[in-house]
């Protein structure tokens, strides 16, 4: 069976081949002397692969946005609910949280049923907030 001999990054096969065997060699030709542009080329469709795919993920709509950023306010003001105090760094949090602009349908295009879910999760963990920093908040601690 003929070897290839590389020279210059390119191959030259030596020997005669046979025509039933040509088809086999020409595999073989690609595989030994091309797997640099082989390895290049595959690398640089799976680069081009996972860009496109990171593009796809940032690239969502404003409305599913504020819908997950409600449906997070929500589960929040459940888990919040059964607590029988706030930390101080829990309500340093949550009101941060309240003023985030990306977190308030009131800033933002809403249609009116996630504004209505929006707005009670926010009224709700607004009560809470003022609950847990009054007086009777500090009178529970002492």
């Amino acid at each position: 069976m003929p070897q290839p001999v590389e020279q210059a990054g390119t191959c030259i096969w030596q020997g005669q081949m046979a025509p039933a065997a040509r088809p086999n060699m020409v595999g073989a030709r690609f595989s030994r002397c091309d797997r640099g542009r082989v390895r290049g080329a595959i690398g640089w469709g799976v680069l081009a692969c996972g860009v496109t795919l990171l593009a796809l993920a940032g690239a969502r709509s404003p409305h599913h946005q504020m819908l997950e950023n409600t449906a997070t306010l929500e589960r929040l003001a459940t888990k919040l609910l059964r607590a029988e105090r706030l930390a101080p760094e829990t309500r340093g949090s949550l009101a941060q949280l309240l003023r985030r602009p990306d977190y308030d349908c009131g800033r933002s295009a809403c249609d009116a049923s996630l504004d209505r879910r929006n707005a009670d999760a926010r009224s709700t963990l607004a009560t809470l907030l003022a609950k847990h920093s009054g007086a009777g908040a500090i009178a529970a601690r002492e």
